[in-house]
């Protein structure tokens, strides 16, 4: 058993199964405080290479948007890497949560963490169906570094930043309109925001991410532009298509 006590969300690790269990002080943690806790917890995800991943909601009576959007990046990340994600011991408020949000069809809930772990198949059994082969690895090496997609808030009203960093290439937003399709599909959504902080310029490809939000019939929202983003969007006329804040 390998254990990492993290202020917010400790995990171990058994039998190759990373379960997380977030503590009851998550709820209270403002934007900044939970990105950091949730950086460290995806990175321990990428890098742990476990077969699967328990949460165990024990601690939690019911949560929002911030720990919504927590489950969807820890399932991306681990369904990257070919690992299934269970939920366990849900109280009843948290339950009827994820019900609204439709994210309960995306994951198996189970009632106790025993059960949680026998919903996976014997280690033998993994280790025999789920090799490393050499695709996998060469996909492994072949991440995209410019991937800095954050969710800052999910459903309804979905928010997304970028790290403080400027943008990816022309040729990585390809990438963020799937994953940014995807969080609109899976949260409902009908207002998606762009947080801009620290991105200096905007690249003509993000116009059209934008652009194909719109065309979903769902509000957009920029925040924290910059004032060469703000010309950007004005000369573009799309200051008048979204809202800027």
């Amino acid at each position: 058993m390998i254990a990492n006590q993290s202020r917010c969300f400790p995990t171990e690790t058994v039998d190759n199964i990373l379960f997380i269990a977030p503590k009851e002080n998550v709820a209270r943690l403002n934007g900044l405080d939970l990105a950091n806790e949730r950086t460290a917890l995806l990175d321990e995800l990428r890098t742990s290479h476990v077969r699967g991943v328990v949460f165990d909601l024990a601690n939690l009576e019911a949560f929002g948007s911030q720990m919504i959007g927590t489950l969807f990046l820890a399932w991306k990340e681990a369904r990257q890497h070919g690992a299934k994600m269970v939920l366990c011991n849900l109280a009843l408020v948290a339950r009827q949560v994820l019900e609204r949000s439709k994210l309960h069809s995306l994951w198996l809930l189970c009632a106790s963490r025993e059960q949680a772990f026998d919903s996976f198949p014997p280690m033998a059994v993994a280790s025999t169906t789920v090799t490393d082969t050499d695709t996998m690895r060469l996909g492994r090496l072949r991440e995209d570094p410019h991937d800095r997609l954050q969710v800052l808030q999910f459903g309804r009203h979905t928010i997304v930043g970028f790290g403080g960093q400027d943008l990816p290439p022309e040729h990585a937003l390809g990438r963020y309109l799937s994953e940014i399709t995807e969080l609109i599909e899976q949260g409902d959504c009908r207002e998606f925001t762009f947080d801009l902080a620290g991105v200096s310029s905007i690249p003509s490809g993000f116009l059209g991410v934008m652009a194909s939000v719109l065309k979903m019939g769902v509000a957009v929202t920029v925040q924290h532009a910059s004032h060469e983003v703000r010309e950007v969007l004005a000369l573009t006329n799309f200051d008048r298509l979204v809202t800027m804040e």
